[in-house]
């Protein structure tokens, strides 16, 4: 007789909670890379509206790279948190805790946009 599949709940969970992570991960390097364009083109107009238009989008990518770095820590954080609670239930999973803090994720994506 066959044994019928039992879904693990806490695998399942754990699992989004990883995938948010990640997409998290990829939300900051974009994010991290539109600064760097965004602030990089500044000293490229002279004074006037075209410069205070660009400096007006470098704060707001600021803007929306401090919200990625917020969602991103608190995604991760999550993730560490139902780890160390359910872990005896998460057979053959990795601790959460090894995911790359966001400065280290900024900073990775600040040397490799330079790489390119």
């Amino acid at each position: 007789m066959k044994k019928k599949y039992r879904p693990n709940l806490y695998e399942e969970q754990y699992e989004a909670l990883l995938n948010a992570v990640c997409e998290g991960q990829w939300r900051l390097i974009s994010a991290t890379e539109t600064v760097i364009k965004k602030q990089g083109v500044i000293a490229l107009y002279p004074e006037g509206p075209d410069k205070k238009h660009a400096v007006k989008d470098c704060e707001e990518a600021k803007y929306s790279l401090l919200c990625a770095i917020g969602a991103y820590d608190a995604r991760r954080q999550e993730a560490i948190e139902y780890f160390k609670q359910n872990f005896e239930h998460l057979e053959g999973w990795a601790d959460g805790t090894n995911k790359a803090t966001s400065h280290a994720i900024i900073e990775n994506a600040y040397y490799n946009f330079y790489r390119k």
